[in-house]
């Protein structure tokens, strides 16, 4: 069941992974007690697929309680061990801790790189994972060296069309937009939307997820109707797909949302963005940087709508939320405080 759970994550079909990965878990249980290798094993998969669902607070619970006995089990060092290690870093970050899942992220690559190898494939996901962390953590310049670098090797030793090549494509590609290089995060970013839909389909989450990240690039560069062409595309997938709640529909909304303010239509983007606020708070918390990010674009949509004393109200609010998660040097700030709305960055989890 375990290996039939994998075939529908790799499908973009995660709940029903979900389901069937309880499934096995629970049979394992039953069968073999909850510290059998079998057992571990299967609640591993189970936290897999909890990220891909969005779940991020349950599957940092089973992560947690998975790796604790995987150590004591098989040993820190096993390559098991490792990678649910490697998944509790990604809970942690999507739960929106960056700078804790950044600091444990280091630590978990260098004993990944130690034990495993330089080019052992869990070494090169840890690798990838840890650009992302960095960049999240407000690390932009080592995040896009290491990034570049896993590029390579994950080109190198897989092919450019193996999905965490592509992946650190996408990630790579954003790293670069953020140092302002514009042209070539748009050659990456076209070149993997391309590359996931042949591997994966038109229709696929991480397809669609490159598609938004697209959008920002071309919004970023004044092509408008392109962006919102991507962007439109991708939140109407991801909604049908993930549904209007989970953590990705909701990046692709504020990516539109975007696109709808910078085409003059702030009337648009408060509604979408009021809606993504809404939701992000139930979702993924009041102070999750999506959803301080959510209410910074509200704040812009409010001032473009005359509303400026809501405005203020809800800026003092972000401000002070971001500077309590993320710290008052993190390069969000300074953008909020040069008047940038925010983006909705996607960067896909392994599968």
């Amino acid at each position: 069941m375990a290996l039939v759970a994998g075939d529908l994550r790799a499908q973009g079909r995660f709940e029903q992974a979900r389901d069937l990965d309880q499934e096995t878990l629970d049979t394992c249980r039953a069968t073999f007690g909850p510290d059998y290798p079998a057992t571990l094993s299967a609640a591993h998969g189970l936290g897999v697929s909890l990220r891909l669902t969005g779940e991020f607070r349950t599957a940092l619970e089973r992560d947690s309680d998975t790796s604790r006995r995987l150590a004591d089990v098989l040993g820190i060092n096993h390559p098991l061990t490792l990678s649910t290690l490697n998944g509790l870093t990604l809970d942690l970050r999507e739960c929106g801790r960056y700078i804790e899942a950044h600091i444990d992220q280091e630590k978990l690559y260098a004993r990944t790189r130690t034990v495993l190898g330089e080019d052992h494939p869990q070494t090169l996901m840890a690798a990838r994972n840890l650009a992302v962390s960095r960049r999240r953590a407000g690390e932009h310049e080592t995040a896009r060296k290491l990034a570049h670098d896993t590029m390579t090797r994950l080109a190198q030793r897989f092919g450019p069309l193996n999905p965490e090549t592509v992946a650190a494509a996408l990630n790579y590609a954003v790293d670069l937009r953020e140092d302002d290089r514009l042209e070539e995060s748009l050659a990456l970013a076209v070149q993997a939307r391309e590359n996931y839909e042949h591997l994966l389909g038109p229709n696929h989450p991480y397809t669609l997820y490159a598609r938004t990240n697209l959008g920002i690039v071309l919004r970023l560069l004044g092509r408008l109707d392109e962006a919102r062409q991507h962007d439109s595309a991708a939140y109407d997938g991801l909604r049908a797909r993930l549904g209007p709640d989970h953590a990705m529909t909701l990046a692709a909304a504020t990516n539109l949302a975007g696109d709808y303010a910078a085409q003059g239509d702030p009337a648009t983007a408060h509604e979408i963005d009021r809606d993504a606020w809404s939701r992000s708070r139930v979702r993924l918390g009041e102070d999750h940087p999506s959803t301080l990010a959510c209410a910074l674009n509200l704040h812009f949509d409010l001032i473009a709508l005359g509303r400026a004393g809501e405005a203020r109200e809800i800026y003092r609010a972000v401000m002070d939320g971001c500077r309590r998660v993320l710290g008052d040097q993190h390069p969000a700030i300074r953008a909020a405080e040069a008047g940038e709305r925010a983006n909705g960055d996607v960067d896909p989890m392994p599968l």
